[in-house]
């Protein structure tokens, strides 16, 4: 018997950019407009994305310990969870975009979380409070649908006040460390 799989792999699309990959684009371009002095970075990132609240310290014990005392068996039903998407956070590519320079590497100032699945779209957004307030949003997580209206919102934050003022501060004190390191040569 031959392959059932009626696949035509040649013509698979590898030129439209996942979310992840715009944002980089744009890191690029601030790195040249700033001559490497301010660096833009798209990270993966593991771990929650939204403010929460964790559940008492006893409760988590108590929780970890239940497996030790049960003595009834569970059945577990292998279909609940084969080929689920759901919530679980392995099943998303998650990454952070901050801004940093050269000369303050111990200081990275966040502008947002970036989430989404394996088809790209909708792409969930967490931005930072002043940005969302910045671009006019009333909650600072929001989703896109479609990498135009990524690519939009993308736009937006990216000139927003607050990160206008972060890079400008960052790029004063990073000329401002340049010419105190000249200075000692001289």
């Amino acid at each position: 018997m031959g392959s059932m799989w009626n696949l035509d792999l040649e013509n698979v699309d590898t030129t439209t950019p996942t979310p992840d990959e715009i944002v980089n684009e744009q890191c690029d371009f601030l790195r040249e407009a700033t001559q490497g002095r301010i660096v833009a970075k798209v990270a993966n990132y593991n771990g929650p994305i939204a403010s929460y609240t964790a559940p008492p310290l006893v409760h988590n014990f108590a929780k970890a310990l239940a497996p030790l005392y049960m003595s009834q068996e569970q059945k577990f039903d292998i279909q609940d969870k084969l080929g689920e998407i759901g919530d679980d956070p392995s099943n998303y590519f998650t990454f952070e975009f901050f801004i940093t320079s050269m000369k303050t590497p111990n200081y990275k100032f966040r502008i947002m979380f970036l989430r989404y699945g394996i088809g790209h779209y909708p792409v969930e957004l967490v931005l930072d409070e002043d940005i969302a307030i910045n671009i006019g949003m009333e909650e600072p997580s929001f989703s896109c649908d479609s990498m135009d209206e990524f690519k939009d919102y993308l736009a937006k934050i990216l000139n927003s006040p607050k990160v206008q003022t972060v890079i400008k501060t960052l790029y004063a004190a990073t000329l401002k460390e340049e010419k105190k390191s000249f200075k000692y040569l001289i």
